[in-house]
């Protein structure tokens, strides 16, 4: 967001890529090699928690939405694609990203569950993990959101 629309879109791209490949690597493996299904989903849980505190990065990185996004895709798509078009309809008529974030990471473990033919119960705890990290790292948002001073964006073009 600080870089403009283009860099802000290519970062989405590359965070939710690393929950998306861990998720991806990890089925590979359980095929291939034996596992149970929960690898899956812990990968996905992992690739979230190394975005949000990189070790190259003296532990401080992103707040981890998108990473988070793209395990839940690999995970479980149909949740993933109900969040996404639910996130961009808080944002759109909000224009609060900590907004549509904070709801989106409180319905997803009950979509996670709801939504799950097998595994309700690994889906529900790996949707509860990764929900719990995203509201904890947007809690200084959400305090920012209740004074009324957290940023909105601005969907327009900028004025000069």
């Amino acid at each position: 967001r600080v870089f403009g629309k283009k860099a802000g879109l290519l970062v989405f791209i590359l965070d939710f890529a690393k929950g998306f490949v861990a998720v991806m690597i990890a089925r590979i493996i359980v095929q291939y090699f034996g596992g149970g299904y929960i690898c899956i989903p812990v990968a996905g849980f992992f690739a979230q928690l190394g975005h949000i505190f990189p070790i190259f990065f003296g532990f401080r990185g992103g707040k981890g939405v998108a990473t988070a996004v793209g395990s839940a895709m690999a995970v479980m798509p149909t949740v993933a694609i109900i969040l996404l078009i639910l996130f961009v309809i808080i944002l759109v008529t909000s224009k609060t990203v900590a907004l549509a974030s904070g709801i989106c990471a409180a319905l997803y473990p009950l979509l996670a569950y709801f939504l799950s033919d097998e595994n309700k119960t690994i889906h529900l705890i790996f949707a509860a993990c990764c929900s719990a990290i995203i509201i904890i790292k947007h809690l200084d948002n959400f305090v920012r959101l209740l004074d009324g001073s957290e940023p909105k964006l601005s969907f327009g073009k900028k004025k000069e």
